[in-house]
């Protein structure tokens, strides 16, 4: 399967993908989130802190990573080689869950369409579950082999625990995994509502960054990235993320199985993009022509509401409309910040950003979205977000309370 360019480009030829923040193992691992993130320390910056720390937990043991060099091995305080500035610690997590005797990875597929403000999807349709290539015990510090996902891993269907389900049932990756998890007596779906969790704090986190990254690139709307986030779980079913790879690998030279997943992705992110559509992406540059400088009814302007039209993305009714309510008039704009999502108080800015988010939800196929929130997620977090991020929380909390499908 060749992957198309179109998960190879950046905003140009100069720049970083924006995701690049959130891929950047060093900024990943340091970024300071209070769960799912094993603990880590910049050399450059807390070389003290922790070896103050590691002398208080001895029993702990650590990997040394940087962003170039991709092989990791386990050491005790004693055995690490502190001098390098340019690297790393990272906690090792130990007593990892095992599957017939071997550890594992988990691979999501995600999407990040919009930095301002966030609009992140991941792949619902399946999981890539990647196992290391010996077993693990008895463990052996000196063979990686054991504890680290390689590019020769074991694939799934050559474990015996999950043919069964894979081979036999056709199940897909992820379904074959949640079998056997619930053969175990456990809730599959508590693992993956703690992944989504996790990359959606990942890109909370990490979003100033990213504005900051893109504040040179005057229209935004054409770009998305796609990356792969990696997971492992303890024999406790904890998840902690371990890197985000930025255009992950799309070949199934490797292992022709994988073909399926990958060519599913594929169409998935291409349909959620707009780029299966004539119509659909198209920048808002082009869209304002449409609006202002052609009649209402004209060829173009037809289409465009055909695909989303303002009665589409109307929201909050009662709230907007009624004669009794604080939003009503042009007086009612300001006195809630709802009210800027009613047609009398809306600017052409956030108007746009409704459209795009409408048509990215009628062609998101299985791609699921986890940024932004709606109020029928578990959790919250207390992070400071911008008055556009909050409006959209809005705009989605009141289209979920209309329709099931829109409160992920």
């Amino acid at each position: 399967l060749n992957t198309p360019d179109y998960f190879s480009k950046d905003f140009n030829n100069e720049a970083q993908p924006i995701a690049w923040i959130t891929g950047h193992k060093v900024s990943l691992s340091t970024a300071g989130l209070k769960f799912g993130v094993p603990k880590a320390f910049d050399l450059s910056a807390k070389r003290d802190e922790f070896i103050n720390y590691a002398n208080a937990h001895p029993d702990k043991f650590w990997v040394k990573k940087n962003n170039e060099h991709r092989g990791i091995k386990i050491r005790n305080i004693k055995e690490l080689d502190l001098s390098d500035n340019n690297s790393f610690i990272q906690e090792y997590i130990s007593q990892p869950l095992l599957i017939d005797n071997r550890k594992f990875d988990i691979g999501i597929y995600t999407v990040i369409t919009s930095v301002f403000p966030l609009r992140v999807y991941i792949y619902g349709g399946d999981a890539l579950l990647r196992f290391c290539s010996k077993d693990y015990e008895p463990f052996d510090a000196n063979d990686i082999d054991k504890y680290v996902v390689a590019d020769n891993y074991t694939p799934l269907w050559e474990m015996p625990s999950l043919k069964k389900y894979y081979v036999e049932q056709q199940m897909t990756f992820q379904h074959a995994f949640n079998a056997y998890i619930s053969e175990l007596g456990k809730d599959p779906d508590i693992i993956w509502d703690r992944i989504k969790e996790i990359i959606a704090a990942v890109f909370e986190s990490q979003q100033n960054k990213m504005i900051a990254a893109g504040a040179n690139f005057v229209d935004k709307r054409p770009f998305f990235e796609l990356s792969r986030f990696d997971f492992v779980l303890d024999k406790d079913l904890n998840v902690y993320l371990m890197e985000a790879n930025l255009s992950p690998n799309l070949s199934s030279g490797h292992f022709l199985p994988n073909k399926l997943l990958y060519k599913q992705v594929i169409i998935n992110v291409l349909s959620l993009v707009g780029i299966a559509s004539h119509l659909h992406g198209i920048s808002p540059k082009d869209r304002l022509k449409i609006y202002k400088n052609k009649p209402y009814f004209s060829e173009d302007g037809d289409n465009q509401e055909m695909l989303v039209s303002d009665r589409d993305i109307q929201v909050f009714n009662n709230d907007c409309f009624s004669n009794s309510s604080k939003c009503s008039g042009k007086d009612g704009c300001k006195k809630e910040l709802k009210c800027q999502l009613c047609r009398h108080c809306m600017n052409y800015q956030l108007r746009d950003i409704l459209r795009s988010a409408y048509e990215e939800h009628m062609s998101r196929r299985i791609m699921r979205r986890i940024l932004p929130r709606t109020v029928h997620k578990t959790r919250r977090f207390d992070i400071l977000r911008s008055e556009l991020d909050r409006l959209l929380t809005l705009w989605f909390d009141d289209k979920c309370k209309d329709d099931k499908t829109w409160c992920f």
